[in-house]
């Protein structure tokens, strides 16, 4: 039946060591092309697998290869996830093939190309993980600093895949030393000196090579490198190493891994709008005290101004005082004009009265003068809204 069926006899006599993995290799092949027939829009599927010959020397051993023809259905069209899912399968089912070593074609020959995420993706997922950090870094200064602290973070990650294999012949014990064969000869007399019996025996020990194999292999993306920025406005230099501490401990810095912390504590450059005459509009903060300086060219022509509009108070309250007597002067009868006129610096009596007005305009005149020589700059904004 077995060799009615194509497949040779294990007890067979003349059944060697190489008969037998061929004939494992060929029942691998036929169970992965059932199973890829098995599949969605595959309509016939084959599977060759490539088995090198055994060496115990690890420079000179060929990888094991695969190769998966596909005819698909019509109208079906091969995905590249499918393919990713085809190329795995085959990999896992076949002992010590990598995925990489699995080309798969199509019925018209072409070679499906199974590429890994392309670098779009490999940015893509290094930019979501640096805002990650960035943000968990922010986060964790404000909670100190407030709006005072900026933070920018550099992330560099390694895609590549790694993997570490081992090979020890032989035993644990023997170190990596494989045996050969050793040979075991014992000879001996037995009887009395007249009858004796001798005796030959040989023994053999033939050490077969074990193979250790132990393999790790890395699939996600591991951390190259990080470079952190900070910048915190008008700190004090002495809290600069707690700055790096708290990044250190943020966002896992690894100094082994050479990573770098920059802490900067400059003040920040804030420009501040200025009003009129260089002063600044209520309400605003200044961070630093200003030194006390004279009045600006504005403010000096401001105090003109102000002394100007003074002088044409003046020169008006004058004009109306006087204009009564040019009127006496200029023309008419002399009895008439000065009965219309008024003496407002004298009573009935003939005594000399003080105006309350006048009394009130030189104090008026004297409290501006005092604001002008002590108070410069509200002296200008308020001439800045009478103008207005």
């Amino acid at each position: 039946q077995l060799k009615a069926a194509g497949k040779l006899d294990p007890n067979s006599v003349t059944t060697t060591r190489d008969m037998r993995i061929e004939q494992q290799r060929l029942d691998l092949e036929n169970e992965l092309s059932q199973t890829l027939r098995a599949m969605n829009g595959i309509r016939e599927a084959r599977v060759r697998i490539a088995l090198p010959p055994r060496t115990y020397f690890m420079d000179k051993e060929n990888p094991v290869k695969a190769s998966i023809f596909l005819k698909l259905s019509p109208g079906h069209e091969i995905s590249r996830s499918m393919a990713q899912g085809i190329g795995s399968l085959v990999a896992h089912s076949v002992p010590e093939l990598q995925r990489e070593n699995v080309s798969i074609h199509d019925s018209n020959g072409e070679k499906i190309v199974v590429e890994p995420a392309p670098e779009s993706m490999h940015m893509k997922v290094q930019l979501e993980r640096q805002r990650a950090l960035q943000k968990e870094l922010q986060d964790a200064l404000e909670h100190i600093y407030g709006p005072r602290a900026y933070a920018s973070v550099n992330l560099t990650l390694d895609f590549s895949h790694e993997e570490i294999r081992r090979y020890t012949p032989g035993s644990e014990a023997d170190d990596g030393v494989v045996k050969d064969s050793s040979q075991i000869m014992i000879e001996s007399l037995k009887g009395e000196k007249d009858d004796r019996d001798y005796e030959e025996r040989k023994e053999a020990v033939n050490w077969k090579v074990r193979e250790n194999y132990y393999a790790r292999l890395r699939q996600y993306a591991e951390v190259k490198r990080i470079t952190a920025t900070v910048l915190v406005d008008g700190a004090d230099p002495s809290e600069v190493d707690g700055i790096k501490d708290l990044v250190r401990g943020s966002i896992g810095i690894d100094e082994t891994r050479s990573d770098m912390v920059y802490v900067n504590t400059l003040p920040w450059d804030k420009p501040m709008d200025m009003g009129f005459g260089g002063v600044p509009p209520m309400g605003t903060i200044r961070t630093q005290p200003e030194e006390e300086e004279g009045p600006s060219p504005l403010q000096w022509a401001a105090m003109a101004g102000l002394f100007g509009l003074a002088c044409g108070l003046s020169a008006t309250f004058l004009t109306s005082r006087t204009r009564p007597l040019m009127s006496v002067e200029m023309g008419g009868s002399g009895v008439d004009a000065a009965q219309d006129i008024v003496d407002h610096h004298r009573s009935k009596d003939g005594l000399r009265v003080t105006r309350s007005d006048e009394t009130t305009g030189g104090t008026r005149m004297e409290a501006l003068e005092a604001l002008v020589a002590s108070h410069p700059s509200k002296s200008a904004a308020l001439l800045k809204t009478w103008l207005d």
